[in-house]
């Protein structure tokens, strides 16, 4: 039978750095807890969960709670349960869901799934901030850790993971600029969020440092289908009337960005550079030309998440500190060098 021993003595580490990685702590480094799990899993190691649980007075399950069911086919959400599945298998323990939508379902799931969970992972999204202090209030009071996924950095009513969205608007914005672009636009999400705010300060703040002119015309902080026309606006205009590049919000609002400059005769990026945001993938690949874009660390985010919240159960103060991830310019075809 595997011990724990004999998996750090193959990898050359100490036996408190395999019993840290099982334990979710923060303390250890992203390469070695990979070379811990895949080594794991190569010789078959399965933790002795029922002896942890006695010890920890803990069920063993780790639950997530959601906005609805359609949010499990989302972009944000598949890769982030990715992260989250990669660590609570690795510990040998149970994932359950919750799905909310709306208060009734606080009072009568949640109380349900604390009698089977100790840790529980909330997605914060904008549908779930209604319940959020609802929800919170219901785990609490049953004693449970909780840790919140976030796509937006504020207050904290709990410990978070998030992404940086003002670095991210930076990212993109700082990269036409260094192509050379003078006249760069940028389009909103698709509501008024806390994020299109984040993301149009990185932006504001990347053509700052550029000392590049921001033109009141040529930013749309939201963006809808009923708002077509303001889009169409931006590429109507001749010589410097026009921008020479876009920052889009997301990376399907940068698909309707490259649909309007193909509808104007811009072409991407020959006339127009476009930049989205999320990393949309497979979706942005299959666009033409494959988009530039920013890329969120989500499988990062659902990985940290659940290592916190179950170091939470191990006394790890440090695991109840907000996380904020930094996201990544990943260059393809739709953006280029201006002139």
């Amino acid at each position: 039978m595997v011990t724990q021993k004999d998996i750090a003595r193959r990898l050359r580490l100490s036996q408190m750095t395999v019993s840290r990685v099982l334990n979710g702590s923060p303390l250890v480094g992203e390469k070695t807890r990979r070379r811990v799990w895949r080594e794991m899993e190569r010789r078959g190691y399965r933790p002795n969960v029922s002896a942890r649980n006695l010890v920890s007075q803990c069920r063993g399950a780790v639950a997530v709670v959601i906005p609805e069911p359609q949010s499990m086919y989302s972009f944000y959400f598949l890769p982030a349960l990715e992260g989250i599945s990669e660590v609570v298998n690795a510990r040998g323990q149970n994932l359950l869901f919750v799905a909310i939508a709306g208060a009734r379902d606080c009072a009568e799931k949640l109380p349900d799934a604390a009698n089977r969970a100790d840790a529980f992972i909330v997605f914060n999204f904008s549908e779930m901030r209604p319940y959020l202090g609802a929800i919170l209030s219901v785990l609490r009071e049953q004693g449970k850790r909780v840790i919140t996924i976030q796509s937006y950095r504020g207050r904290a009513q709990a410990p978070y993971i998030t992404i940086d969205n003002v670095l991210g608007g930076a990212l993109a914005t700082r990269h036409l600029a260094e192509l050379g672009h003078r006249r760069i636009a940028c389009v909103g999400l698709e509501y008024d969020s806390a994020e299109t705010r984040a993301r149009l300060k990185g932006y504001r703040t990347a053509c700052a440092e550029a000392g590049l002119a921001l033109d009141a015309g040529w930013v749309i902080p939201r963006f809808d289908r009923g708002r077509s026309g303001e889009l169409r606006r931006l590429f109507a205009g001749t010589g410097a009337e026009r921008p020479t590049a876009v920052f889009a919000m997301s990376d399907r609002v940068a698909r309707v960005v490259m649909f309007e400059c193909a509808r104007a005769g811009c072409r991407v990026p020959e006339d127009v550079s476009v930049v989205g945001f999320n990393d949309d993938a497979p979706f942005v690949t299959m666009m033409h030309p494959h988009l530039t874009t920013v890329r969120q660390p989500l499988r990062e985010l659902g990985r940290t998440a659940a290592e916190r919240v179950l170091a939470l159960g191990n006394g790890d103060g440090a695991a109840g500190e907000n996380v904020i991830l930094a996201p990544q310019l990943v260059e393809r075809e739709s953006t280029s060098r201006i002139g």
